[in-house]
């Protein structure tokens, strides 16, 4: 049994109608394409985002967009190896996320901090929070 997870699929239009139209297209050459290799889409986890400028505003019909019977929901966020760029590709998304991982490494490091002395405290830390760290730095590029 093969897995395919978090595939991604980009359409590139000005027009946004002509955009939906493209995206309906590979949806349903996808799901041939899928069905041929004995591969299943999760439809209740397929979702899409329509990457725009703050002051170019994307109709709220779009937000739900039908392929035969299956609704595909919008999102202003979505996973993309690793990143969470938002539909205006803004960061912030992605920062709040790295943020509460933060907090949940360092919450441990607050409970741990008279239960193990320091010199594992910090391996522990290198280990948890340093790599974190260095992992995203790779995604953006530092």
């Amino acid at each position: 049994m093969l897995f395919a997870y978090d595939s991604n699929a980009f359409v590139v239009n000005k027009h946004l109608n002509k955009l939906i139209r493209n995206f309906t297209t590979l949806y349903a050459e996808t799901k041939v394409w899928f069905s041929a290799n004995k591969l299943t889409i999760k439809t209740d986890k397929t979702n899409f985002s329509i990457f725009h400028s703050p002051r170019n505003k994307v109709p709220n019909e779009y937000n739900i967009l039908k392929s035969g019977n299956i609704n595909i929901q919008r999102v202003e966020c979505v996973r993309y190896l690793g990143i969470l760029p938002d539909d205006h590709l803004n960061w912030i998304s992605h920062i709040a996320f790295l943020c509460i991982k933060l907090m949940q490494i360092l919450s441990v490091f607050k409970f741990i901090t008279n239960l193990i002395s320091y010199k594992y405290r910090q391996q522990l830390y290198m280990a948890s929070a340093i790599l974190e760290l260095s992992m995203e730095l790779r995604y953006i590029g530092l």
